[in-house]
């Protein structure tokens, strides 16, 4: 018999063994010894979407968690020696009539197989559709909802909250208007945390075994829009507090280094001024873990979602009538002066607008790619310049951040983070020009009186002025205490 006969007759009478015959005629390791593994290790597979830790028939509260990167939707959660996550083992008996999700996503980004360069945007649209999407078949879309993030899952919940935020979708806008708080515990707000990130391996978080993987290798990449919604959030919630609608912020920091790596977000970058502020005696990894109800570290955080939870709802008998009151807050309920209209139709935050020379149009810009035109008088948007929509255009504007009409309102020019500027048709949607030319964002724009020149300010400190015609631009650089002659 040769050998290949005999190894297949082998595998056949031992199914579950490690039995082998290899080229030499040398038998591999028998059963119960630790087979050879490959040096490449298979692809990690995180389970992902929302899961129900415990259900309620009548809760008054969705409470949702949300890993941080390289984390999971459970283990992230579960302390050592436990073999269930603690909001499933202890906040069910401390808060009675919450129901309690968790939400998993494939959050291991530093994988060279990984190139998208936008994933945290991609995790906080998933968030937020499959949260809207389990709400709607549990009949819950106006219940109360707190968000409890851990490290840099709370970026994810803080894009996604933005996403609903006047979402043209009612089920996705549906979540903000729910929304009462969000505790973020280790979270990265402000500061230098990327460059500080940056010096620690990633192997030294327990992320990776490969010491030349570092986080910042990936997140640089978004850099900018990460920036922009750290930004957008705060602004937003400052102006939620202004307008009386207390959304609950509380930031939980870390009191212990992690040994090889030291501490991973300090306290001044875990912290909002103005916020509640509150230390958890253990490391980045250890601070979202308790094995009782016992450990001071659950004990802070349920006693924050606890008041939240009570804040508004406690007071009141109809739970649905106070989320309905809550709504009029986005319906302009508070505001000083009398409200004309409300334009709904972009999907995130606005960084610009314009009034044409007539006032009979105003342009928006937005972080996502899209500067639309209204009428101001029904509140309908005109027309979208955007290289995903109607009109074929060159490419993307690029997070608008600087917007302005020429005087006789025939053309609209926009300034972006990627240092073009665009120069519209409105009434066609056709992008006529794009200026190209500053090395930064472009922050500010402005028309000549007879729309024959453009001036545009840039974050690389030089002001351009463009010469426009149909045929070629020619620009003039202004440089430090240069001026005009």
């Amino acid at each position: 018999m040769g050998k290949t006969q005999l190894a297949i007759r082998l595998a056949r009478d031992h199914k579950n063994d490690f039995t082998a015959i290899t080229e030499e005629g040398k038998q591999a390791p028998p059963r119960g010894c630790e087979p050879v593994r490959p040096e490449t290790p298979p692809p990690l597979i995180y389970p992902d979407g929302i899961k129900i830790l415990h259900d309620c028939p009548d809760a008054a509260v969705d409470i949702c968690f949300v890993h941080g990167l390289t984390g999971d939707r459970e283990n992230t959660w579960t302390a050592d020696g436990q073999s269930i996550p603690w909001p499933q083992a202890l906040l069910p008996s401390k808060l009675d009539r919450a129901r309690i999700l968790t939400y998993g996503y494939d959050a291991y980004i530093v994988r060279k197989s990984v190139e998208s360069s936008d994933r945290l945007i991609d995790h906080a649209t998933n968030l937020l559709v499959d949260l809207a999407l389990d709400r709607d078949l549990s009949k819950a879309t106006s219940r109360p909802l707190i968000f409890v993030s851990h490290s840099l899952g709370g970026l994810v919940c803080k894009r996604a909250i933005l996403l609903s935020r006047n979402n043209p979708e009612p089920h996705l806008q549906n979540i903000f208007d729910a929304l009462k708080g969000v505790v973020f515990v280790g979270t990265p707000h402000k500061g230098a945390w990327m460059a500080d990130w940056a010096k620690i391996p990633a192997s030294a978080l327990g992320f990776v075994k490969s010491s030349d993987v570092f986080l910042l290798d990936v997140l640089q990449r978004n850099n900018q829009l990460l920036e922009s919604v750290q930004v957008d959030f705060l602004a937003m919630i400052r102006q939620l507090r202004e307008e009386g609608r207390g959304l609950e912020v509380t930031c939980f920091f870390e009191e212990l280094p992690i040994l090889g790596a030291g501490m991973i977000v300090s306290k001044e970058s875990a912290t909002f001024e103005g916020y509640a502020a509150r230390s958890i005696y253990a490391n980045h990894r250890d601070m979202v873990k308790f094995s009782t109800a016992e450990d001071n570290g659950f004990k802070r955080i349920l006693d924050d979602k606890s008041r939240i939870k009570n804040r508004e709802a406690g007071i009141l008998k109809d739970l649905d009538r106070w989320v309905l009151e809550n709504g009029d807050y986005k319906r302009g309920y508070y505001d000083k002066g009398p409200r004309i209209q409300t334009l709904r139709g972009h999907s995130e935050s606005l960084e610009s607008l314009a009034w044409s020379t007539e006032g009979d149009r105003l342009a928006s810009g937005s972080v996502n790619n899209t500067v639309r035109i209204w009428d101001p008088a029904t509140g309908q948007c005109i027309s979208t310049l955007d290289s995903q929509g109607t009109y074929n255009l060159e490419e993307n504007i690029n997070l608008a951040i600087s917007i302005a009409w020429s005087p006789d309102g025939s053309r609209l020019a926009s300034g972006s983070h990627n240092s073009n500027i665009k120069i519209w048709e409105p009434s066609t949607g056709r992008c006529l020009w794009t200026l190209k030319g500053h090395t930064s964002f472009v922050l500010s724009i402005a028309w000549s009186s007879d729309a024959k020149k453009l001036a545009s300010g840039s974050d690389d400190n030089t002001i351009k002025i463009w010469e426009l015609s149909t045929t070629a631009q020619r620009t003039l650089t202004l440089r430090g205490a240069q001026t005009l002659g």
